[in-house]
């Protein structure tokens, strides 16, 4: 279902149903049953030691995170979020990339990380179907998801925040970006935001985070162009470590450069091999470019 709200582009937002919101309260729990059934154990209340509603509560859950089929077996996500060395921060992830989340953060028009859990409720009865009284219970879930899966997201990871682009930011128009992949140009547009010093030091701490990420992948895959990472990184960093004295429109592309590093949903994933990063690398010499600074260009 789809209804008009002020202040959308279209004017039509699709309307969340039943089924996509969880009635799972602890997300630790659906961390648990996907390992279990990662190592084989069976979708029974016997074999799992549960009751019968909660096995059928917490499987539907992970089946809107990606990580259960629709016959109920494991998909190859869980099995990435079963090996990861944080299994919860991966699990994190997989709910900033659910439907469910990137509504919320539409509807707050707020990071996943640093929204406040107690827009559950107003959320659910603005974004869904559900009628009021079950939209206030379904909002437990939500802010116990939230509690529990938050502190694991990074407050500027781009992929939970749709930033507006404001007056100082990037205008397509205004600045072709014909040297920019074409699936890669929307994301950059999007992330064109002049931030104040509180923001841009979060956003200088996610590109040490992300670099690091890359690092500890290059240990295992020796494909990935850890020196191009380092490089963007490096220079992202310089340039927001000026942003206060640039002027508004530089600055905004300076942010959109550093965001587009730190997605995980650009052109191409930047751990995925030796083209992982030809991407970032274009956009930030884009931003270069276009703010002046050509000797910072990256040569890939």
């Amino acid at each position: 279902m789809e209804v008009a709200l002020p202040g959308d582009a279209d004017g039509l937002v699709r309307l969340l149903t039943s089924s996509e919101v969880p009635q799972a309260n602890r997300a630790d729990r659906v961390l648990e049953l996907v390992q279990r059934r990662v190592r084989g154990v069976a979708l029974e209340p016997e074999a799992l030691g549960w009751h019968r509603r909660d096995v059928r509560y917490y499987a539907h859950a992970a089946s809107l995170l990606g990580l259960l089929d629709a016959a109920g077996q494991p998909t190859p996500t869980a099995q990435q979020v079963a090996d990861a060395e944080t299994p919860l921060a991966a699990l994190a992830r997989c709910f900033a990339d659910s439907p469910l989340a990137r509504a919320w953060v539409d509807y707050a028009q707020t990071p996943l990380a640093s929204l406040d859990p107690a827009t559950a409720e107003a959320f659910l009865v603005a974004r869904s179907e559900l009628a009021p009284s079950t939209a206030k219970r379904r909002a437990t879930t939500l802010r116990s998801w939230h509690d529990t899966l938050a502190p694991f997201l990074r407050p500027t990871e781009a992929r939970t925040l749709r930033a507006p682009v404001k007056q100082a930011a990037l205008r397509l128009e205004a600045h072709p970006m014909d040297d920019i992949p074409a699936d890669a140009r929307a994301l950059f547009a999007q992330s064109a935001e002049h931030l104040d010093p509180d923001q841009v030091a979060a956003l200088r701490q996610a590109l040490r985070d992300h670099l690091d990420e890359i690092r500890a992948a290059a240990q295992s895959n020796e494909l990935l162009p850890l020196d191009i990472a380092q490089e963007i990184a490096e220079k992202c960093d310089a340039l927001l470590r000026e942003h206060a004295g640039l002027p508004p429109e530089h600055a905004a592309l300076v942010v959109a450069a550093a965001r587009y590093f730190i997605s995980n949903d650009d052109a191409r994933p930047d751990l995925q091999g030796v083209l992982g990063l030809d991407d970032d690398a274009a956009v930030f010499n884009h931003a270069a470019r276009q703010i002046g600074r050509g000797d910072l260009v990256i040569d890939v």
